[in-house]
């Protein structure tokens, strides 16, 4: 267990890359109970993407769910840094009242529940 606040702590050593004005960041610090969050470098981007590209040009560090990041952590591009974990928002699966679209929004919903399902269960 001494393992976990010491690699947590790295964090404090590079630049926090958000799209949330860093509130991800703070609940991360608190569940890590680690201070710091305010003396830190940050960065700030208008999208996830951008920050997730940031990340792996290696500009800093950013919390991700691993479910949407999975291929970049299988290849290497992107690596676990710490080991506390937090869920990261609500997320909402909207579809058009289009009834044309009904077959491949069934599908993709399947598709998407299975994913949910194999998934590791931190991230639900």
């Amino acid at each position: 267990m001494a393992s976990k606040p010491a690699a947590d702590r790295a964090v404090l050593g590079y630049r926090l890359l958000h799209d949330d004005g860093g509130a991800s960041w703070r609940s991360w610090f608190g569940a890590a109970g680690l201070s710091g969050y305010r003396h830190a470098k940050h960065a700030s981007f208008s999208d996830h993407s951008l920050a997730l590209d940031a990340a792996r040009r290696g500009q800093g560090v950013v919390l991700g769910t691993s479910f949407l990041i999975e291929p970049e952590l299988r290849s290497g591009s992107l690596m676990v840094l710490g080991s506390t974990r937090i869920p990261l928002g609500n997320y909402w699966l909207l579809q058009s009242s289009d009834r044309a679209t009904a077959e491949v929004r069934k599908v993709f919903i399947e598709w998407l529940d299975a994913q949910l399902e194999s998934a590791t269960p931190s991230i639900r």
